[in-house]
């Protein structure tokens, strides 16, 4: 029994043993991984400081990358602040270059050589006309031409029969009177002729008297409405066409009373359009209407805008923004259009750090944009710079970094 006893307690020892051996390897090796595992998170937070991964708010770039994108940067720039009205206006003509084509005879028309868009030149000929009118009057005409004729031949014999001494005096004065009467009948009726719109070609020798008149073009623009077709039958004084000088334009804009204060004569406008794309076209206020609309509480705001290659369309609406007066002394910092970058919901731009191949990527909040710049609301102060060029590069690193190279290619693809 005895010897059984301590059999037993021998086995039970070496298990005790086995057991603490088993127990202080568990923890020798817990500890171990505990310590390595310190070890690889305090590696992977050293990586930004050796340089090898860049904070969120930081983007480093190889130098060859540097090198071929071409980053160019720009200062962050100051001027005055001043108050700028944002809304929508519709282009119309200038009326002061606009001209309605009004025959003032009757007649039917012969043939329009014109089309509603075409442009014309001054004296062109955009219709014939087939009027009673001129072909009564080029019958008068005729009878007059007859007349001078016969008054002249009149006057030369009654000259040479008082030169020989066979004529009297009054037969001289009562022959130059005819001739004088008949000459002036004859001017009288070409010019009736010429007010009517007959050429000096068609009114000038009876033996080319014509009752169809060539209706011309009375300045060079384009034709923006059209009445009648060939055949048509038009009373005098009826307008048939309408041509219109669009390399100057006027915009119509209505601004609220409320708003009204930011509007000035001569302020200088910024005029954006579906068919001007990025670029835009510059204006100035020449008229505020000095009358509210009593519906609508707004005032009418005419801008004139150059209009050259006629980019802007009569009827087309259009974004106007009027810049203000200066507001008191206070400035406002801006920065090139091309230095802002989109990012989901964010805006941001890229600022050059003292490590040429590192970049700061700063979240900005932006206002108006006017004359190809934005107004910085906060995030970039007095001293710093933009990126302006080889930002598109640094924003597809970055999401790069951020997504990898899939959502990155995504990102690129969206509008």
């Amino acid at each position: 029994m005895t010897e059984r006893r301590s059999r037993l307690s021998s086995r039970d020892g070496v298990m005790l043993v086995g057991g603490m051996v088993l127990t202080l390897g568990t923890v020798y090796f817990w500890t171990a991984w505990a310590r390595g595992g310190e070890t690889s998170s305090e590696v992977v937070q050293a990586l930004p400081a050796a340089g090898l991964e860049a904070p969120s708010d930081q983007l480093i770039v190889a130098p060859a990358v540097v090198r071929t994108a071409g980053i160019e940067s720009v200062a962050v720039g100051t001027g005055p602040a001043s108050e700028r009205l944002q809304t929508t206006g519709v282009v119309e003509p200038d009326q002061q270059q606009i001209q309605e084509v009004t025959p003032l005879i009757a007649g039917r028309v012969e043939r329009m050589s014109v089309a509603l868009g075409d442009s014309v030149e001054a004296g062109s000929t955009l219709l014939t006309v087939l009027s009673p009118q001129i072909a009564e009057l080029q019958g008068t005409l005729t009878s007059a031409v007859a007349r001078r004729v016969e008054a002249e031949a009149t006057f030369n014999r009654t000259t040479q029969l008082v030169e020989l001494g066979a004529g009297a005096g009054k037969d001289l004065v009562s022959a130059e009177a005819a001739l004088l009467a008949a000459q002036a009948q004859v001017t009288q009726v070409q010019q009736s002729l010429g007010a009517l719109g007959a050429t000096a070609a068609e009114s000038d020798r009876a033996d080319t008297a014509t009752a169809v008149v060539a209706i011309r073009a009375p300045m060079s623009g384009q034709v923006i409405a059209r009445t009648v077709n060939a055949g048509a039958w038009i009373e005098a004084g009826t307008p048939v066409l309408t041509i219109a000088n669009l390399n100057t334009v006027w915009v119509i804009a209505n601004v609220p009373e409320g708003r009204l204060g930011a509007v000035c004569l001569g302020a200088s406008v910024e005029i954006r359009g579906p068919t001007l794309g990025a670029s835009s076209l510059r204006g100035r206020v020449n008229y505020v209407d000095p009358q509210l609309d009593q519906a609508t509480r707004t005032a009418r705001v005419r801008v004139d805008v150059p209009n050259p290659r006629q980019a802007l369309k009569v009827g087309m609406f259009v974004d106007v923004t009027v810049q203000g007066a200066s507001i008191h002394e206070a400035s406002e910092l801006t920065v090139p259009s091309d230095a802002v970058q989109r990012i989901g919901e964010r805006t941001v731009m890229f600022v050059p750090t003292d490590d040429p191949e590192r970049f700061e990527v700063r979240d900005v909040d932006l206002g108006d944009e006017v004359g190809g710049a934005r107004i910085v609301r906060s995030g970039l102060a007095v001293g710093d710079r933009v990126v302006t060029k080889g930002g598109f590069t640094l924003k597809s690193l970055l999401l790069k970094g951020q997504f990898g190279e899939d959502e990155e290619l995504t990102s690129q693809a969206e509008p």
